[in-house]
This record gives C-alpha cells, sequence and structure tokens, in this order.
C-alpha cells in the first residue's frame, strides 16, 4: 500500500490477521521492507504485521527536501502509524533503523508496547576517526554505492542468496538516501536515545555486532547472539527470527 506524506508517497507492506499486537518493521539503512518478508510471512499468521521503506528506499518516494536525518525518518514513522491507525503496536528494527526507533518511541511511549532490534549498528563512537572521516567522505560522493555495497558484502554473511539481494538493493536508494544513512549513524550519540526509552527492550544479534562498543556490552539490556549468521538474520534464518520476534512479544500484550 502507498500512503501520502509531505515529502512524498511510503511504501508499506500490510498483511495479517487481527488479534495480537501489532508490528511495525524497520528495515537497515539503504534497505528496504521486503528485507523482512518471510519473517512477515510467518509471524502474519497470527498478528497484523507492516513493514515501511522509509523514503528514498524500496518502493517509496525521494524525500522532496532531500532530509533523511534521523529525524526525518522518525517523520516516516508518524506518518505511518497515523495512516495505519494503530493506536498499540511493537516496533521491531533492523541495523541502522535503531536511531529513528529508539526516537520514535521516546516520544510516543503511550502507543509503542516495547522494542525488538535485530542485529542494530552498535555505537559508532568507537570507530577510528580516520576511518569515520574516510567513510563519510567517500558516502557524501553522488556515486557513492560501491562504498556502502562493498561494507555490506563483508558484513553479509556466507550466504551467497543473501549477499546478492543486499546488494541490489543497495543499488535501489536513492543516493541522498544513502549519504543520510551514512552521515547520519557516524556522528550518532546513541546515549540520548537509548536513555530515552525506558520500556522493554531486547536485542537479537550476530556474532558480527558482539562486540565491545554493542549496546549489550555496556548497557543492561536483554539479548541474544545467534551462531553462524550474517548482519541479515531475518533473510537467512527467518523462521528462528520469527520465533523469536513472536515470543518476545507475546509475553508483552
Amino acid at each position: 500500500m502507498k500512503i501520502k506524506t509531505e515529502q512524498g508517497e511510503l511504501s508499506i507492506i500490510a498483511q495479517g490477521a487481527e488479534g495480537a499486537l501489532p508490528l511495525l518493521f524497520l528495515h537497515a539503512d539503504c534497505g528496504r521492507a521486503t528485507q523482512w518478508q518471510a519473517v512477515l510471512d510467518i509471524l502474519a499468521s497470527s498478528r497484523p504485521v507492516y513493514a515501511l521503506d522509509f523514503h528514498g528506499n524500496g518502493d517509496s518516494a525521494p524525500a522532496k527536501n532531500g532530509d533523511y536525518s534521523y529525524t526525518a525518518r522518525v517523520a516516516d514513522i508518524e506518518a505511518t502509524v497515523k495512516a495505519l491507525g494503530l493506536t498499540r503496536l511493537g516496533l521491531v528494527a533492523h541495523s541502522g533503523s535503531v536511531g529513528a526507533t529508539l526516537d520514535y518511541a521516546a516520544r510516543h511511549r503511550d502507543a509503542v508496547c516495547a522494542i525488538f532490534l535485530l542485529d542494530p549498528a552498535a555505537d559508532p563512537r568507537a570507530v577510528p576517526v580516520e576511518i569515520r572521516d574516510g567513510y563519510v567522505a567517500a558516502m557524501r560522493q553522488p556515486d557513492n554505492l560501491a562504498p556502502v555495497q562493498g561494507y555490506y558484502a563483508s558484513i553479509s554473511g556466507t550466504d551467497p542468496r543473501v549477499r546478492k539481494q543486499v546488494l541490489e538493493d543497495c543499488a535501489t536508494s536513492d543516493p541522498k538516501a544513502r549519504t543520510g544513512a551514512a552521515v547520519g549513524l557516524s556522528f550518532w550519540n546513541p546515549d540520548p536515545s537509548l536513555d530515552g526509552w525506558t520500556g522493554p527492550l531486547f536485542i537479537l544479534a550476530s556474532p558480527i555486532t558482539d562486540i565491545p562498543s554493542a549496546f549489550f556490552a555496556t548497557r543492561p539490556i536483554a539479548h541474544k547472539i545467534m551462531p553462524d549468521v550474517g548482519h541479515w538474520l531475518q533473510m537467512e534464518r527467518p523462521e528462528a527470527v520469527a520465533e523469536e520476534i513472536d515470543n518476545f512479544f507475546d509475553s508483552r500484550q
């Protein structure tokens, strides 16, 4: 389905049966909603599930004002929730969508029941400045597909099908959206976002993000590490990911 916003149309996957708590799924930077499709198909038998393409990604229009900041992505979530008429929901966020997800939840505590983070980005302040600045400089160029595809290929795991799809999805993102995602994450201070949400929070991570700068390494956040997977766990192990999501939200209806 498509909804109209001031910044252009947003595309949303909507499926599932009424009953259990509705869930809204948010994709990684330079990703798209269909990266959740296998998980959505499993969970849709028992609850309403929705997945959003942020502006400039997937089937959503590029933002008319060129703004792809976390604030702009929070506005995308707000427009989606309003259009769907959701008054109570759970949020499921992958990778770099963690910042916008936490910020949205902090502003809408009455609506958000709980948050499930799938392999969220670690604290970017741990990245050496010279590496950060070099990557950001490359991503500020108009032709910025190669740097992000190179990085994503290195963390996509061993499944060639997943790697191929992830890299193809990167190529569909608007170049300005790729820049905005890189700049937003690279200079993000996660402390205010993490401090702003005090509700239920769970992290399902891959070995790739089981590092000293992981949020669960510096804060008492409930978490689990899924072995032998790449960064796109939901594409590689959809049944296992769906089970973890279902179990987490079933206890928080």
